[in-house]
């Protein structure tokens, strides 16, 4: 058995010279793809499916012999929640060969695989945890989103569902960097386009049948067209940060001579919704007078700008310096927006 690529500590260059050289190494073979994509089709017209999707609302990740529950839609299509660990271990059971024939090894996986950070898998998967990408220094990233806000599971679409379900599972739809600022880069249009391109000439042959399972949205589409400068994209983390981590994230220029901290925030599934850390505060701080302002990005174009000084900054985000996400990681993913009927809408939250 054959070990991972283990991820250095700290990087500072290119996306494209970090992919070929800690990436690549990491990579799928073809043909491993090739035999999961048709295993798991053949999952999906079988009339016993349990589809596996993200944990949503109210939903509790599936955690054999502890909460073993599957949830149901109204058209009785059954499902696990789960977390990203189902993505590490897809990962590891394809490098390493597991075959996916017969037909019923699919099954013996989806009711095996290990769908909470603390299970273990079952009987047919008898690998070691300590083997997959994660520990060896990568996080597993989506191209896209496994969740969109639209937690009213009961009515969801079966193409919903194998939208949803395809989506978190296939290795297709996932891409590996660095642990250190994750939360930073794994969701930028650079790195997401750069593995679109990446993967559908690697893996042409299987790329065009997960498009039409995974359902792209137009603005998706729009949003990941690959273009040549995102190969010479500055991704850089050190051991300086926490693993999970976050550095400094703007960009300073003068706006009518006020130092600005410029931060752009593309729409998602969950509307505008920025990680904002505390470092970024801390470079505020040191420049008096200056201002934050979130440049708020859909389809390509800034439809607004939300700006506050340093002292508006901490008193909206006062509420959330107390969770655990800031005292431990020093940052909060902090939605701009309001939802409606379970969709994240244009219209702003009160200060």
């Amino acid at each position: 058995m054959s070990d991972m690529h283990q991820c250095p500590q700290q990087f500072s260059s290119t996306l494209a010279e970090f992919v070929e050289q800690h990436v690549t190494p990491n990579l799928l073979p073809e043909e491993g793809v090739a035999a999961f994509h048709k295993g798991l089709v053949l999952y999906l017209n079988s009339n016993d499916a349990t589809y596996i999707l993200r944990k949503m609302g109210e939903t509790v990740r599936f955690r054999r012999g502890i909460d073993e529950t599957i949830y149901s839609t109204n058209e009785g299509v059954g499902f696990k929640a789960s977390d990203n660990f189902p993505a590490w271990w897809i990962h590891f059971l394809i490098f390493h060969g597991y075959k996916f024939n017969p037909n019923d090894r699919f099954n013996k996986l989806i009711n095996d695989i290990p769908t909470h950070f603390f299970s273990s898998p079952g009987p047919s998967i008898t690998n070691r945890r300590s083997g997959t990408i994660n520990s060896y220094g990568y996080h597993v990233a989506h191209i896209y989103n496994v969740k969109d806000g639209n937690i009213n599971y009961l009515n969801y679409s079966k193409q919903e569902m194998i939208k949803r379900f395809v989506r978190n599972i296939h290795p297709l739809n996932y891409f590996y960097i660095a642990k250190g600022q994750w939360r930073k880069y794994g969701e930028t249009k650079e790195m997401r386009s750069f593995f679109v391109n990446l993967f559908s000439h690697k893996y042409r042959d299987v790329w065009d049948k997960f498009i039409k399972l995974s359902r792209p949205t137009e603005t998706e589409e729009n949003e990941l067209i690959y273009k040549d400068s995102y190969a010479l994209f500055h991704y850089v983390y050190s051991t300086q940060s926490n693993t999970d981590g976050f550095a400094p994230s703007g960009r300073f220029i003068l706006v009518e001579n006020v130092p600005t901290m410029m931060i752009d925030v593309i729409w998602t599934g969950y509307g505008w919704k920025p990680w904002q850390y505390e470092s970024d505060m801390d470079q505020l701080a040191q420049i008096p007078g200056s201002k934050v302002r979130f440049n708020l990005l859909k389809e390509g174009e800034q439809k607004y700008c939300v700006e506050m000084n340093l002292k508006q900054w901490k008193e909206t985000m006062k509420q959330q310096m107390g969770k655990p996400s800031w005292t431990t990681y020093k940052g909060f993913l902090s939605p701009l927006t309001k939802k409606r009927n379970g969709q994240y809408t244009e219209t702003f939250q009160p200060k």
